[in-house]
């Protein structure tokens, strides 16, 4: 049956195969990351909400991690996967804010979102921005101000001319920097 297929496409499969060299192997990890990068995509969102949501209670962590892993079924990139969680009807509450949001040409923003997050990490000094800068000289002037509170600002890119931030121990910094990036999301401030 084979010499038969072989004679009709015109190749041989009656012989022996080539050995191949193998030169790399890879985890079980890696091979479902290849095989499916939606799955892989959705366990390294899980991860990086579960990272910088740590300081929540446990049961809003758990609902805004599960919510922003849900909404990437709906969502055409991670990063909206995030606004619809963060910022849907049943995204973050006041008391425990996540992330900040805030427009270009908005720095009477800044403050409040900046102050509202630093309170939800139970950081008992409040930050005042100038009144004068812009976003950018204000999201500087911030970052400046967490190294020395031993903090760090953590900026998602939002697809849009909005700025998105999120404030964590600057021990956490990296390895939030690294699962954003596995899940699909780009960061600004690197």
């Amino acid at each position: 049956m084979f010499k038969l297929l072989g004679k009709l496409l015109g190749r041989d499969f009656t012989g022996s195969t080539p050995e191949v060299e193998i030169t790399e192997t890879w985890s079980d990890a890696e091979i479902m990351r290849e095989l499916n990068p939606h799955l892989a995509r959705k366990t390294d969102l899980r991860r990086f909400m579960q990272l910088i949501s740590a300081h929540l209670p446990s049961k809003e962590s758990k609902r805004l991690t599960r919510l922003a892993v849900a909404a990437l079924n709906e969502a055409d990139s991670p990063w909206h996967a995030i606004e619809l969680a963060i910022f849907g009807d049943e995204g973050q509450h006041l008391e425990h804010m996540l992330f900040a949001v805030v427009d270009w040409k908005a720095s009477e923003e800044m403050a409040w979102q900046v102050n509202g997050l630093l309170l939800t990490r139970q950081v008992n000094e409040i930050w005042q921005a100038d009144a004068h800068s812009t976003v950018p000289e204000q999201l500087q002037a911030l970052a400046t101000w967490l190294a020395a509170r031993d903090l760090s600002l953590l900026q998602l890119d939002t697809e849009t001319d909005a700025y998105c931030f999120a404030i964590l121990p600057q021990e956490d910094f990296q390895d939030a920097v690294n699962l954003a990036t596995s899940a699909g999301l780009s960061i600004q401030n690197q």
